[in-house]
């Protein structure tokens, strides 16, 4: 049965030298205590006809909770974003009218978490995919492989403890002992 659905895949695939490819893209790394703002920027070194890009981003929603999405200096002139957030992803598109970039590199999105009060410590990664048709379709409009960033949930330090008062009376009254019992006198 012939869906519009797979119409539109085969015509996508027929028109694949309009997609946009990206290699090496990356993500940046980023730490921080509980409560703390963190955020994880996606780049790309070298756009080929970029002017759309499709992607998810998804991440542990025990540790982290979105808070803002910015657009990157890729896609901050002309480019038009428009996202979806839930609990633990984030479904973005960004589209533009102007002239395809190609062959320039920078960021296309920094996506701003909090970590949650109660986040386990270590690290979480948050993990950027191109959106697919479907398996064995490819990407909507900017191809790229998984790609993985860590927030890294750091341990708060605990409070400070102070000395009791008894340990300071005796360490200063130590002194006064040892020197009377070597001089002989009796402190009776």
């Amino acid at each position: 049965m012939l869906t519009c659905r797979r119409i539109f895949a085969g015509l996508s695939l027929l028109m694949s030298s309009a997609w946009a490819t990206a290699l090496p893209v990356s993500v940046t790394d980023d730490d921080g205590l509980p409560g703390d703002t963190v955020s994880t920027v996606l780049s790309d070194d070298a756009v080929s006809q970029f002017d759309a890009a499709t992607f998810q981003v998804e991440w542990d929603p025990l540790r982290l909770v979105f808070k803002e999405f910015k657009l990157g200096t890729l896609t901050a002139a002309d480019f038009l974003p428009f996202f979806v957030p839930s609990a633990g992803r984030l479904d973005v598109s960004l589209a533009s009218a102007a002239a395809p970039l190609d062959g320039v590199g920078g960021s296309i999105a920094e996506i701003v978490f909090t970590i949650l009060g109660t986040a386990p410590v270590g690290p979480t990664p948050v993990t950027f995919s191109c959106t697919d048709f479907g398996p064995g379709l490819g990407c909507v409009d900017y191809a790229f492989p998984p790609t993985s960033g860590t927030i890294t949930v750091l341990n708060a330090p605990g409070p400070q403890i102070p000395v009791p008062a008894p340990v300071w009376l005796m360490a200063s009254g130590l002194p006064l002992l040892v020197g009377r019992r070597r001089t002989g006198m009796d402190c009776n």
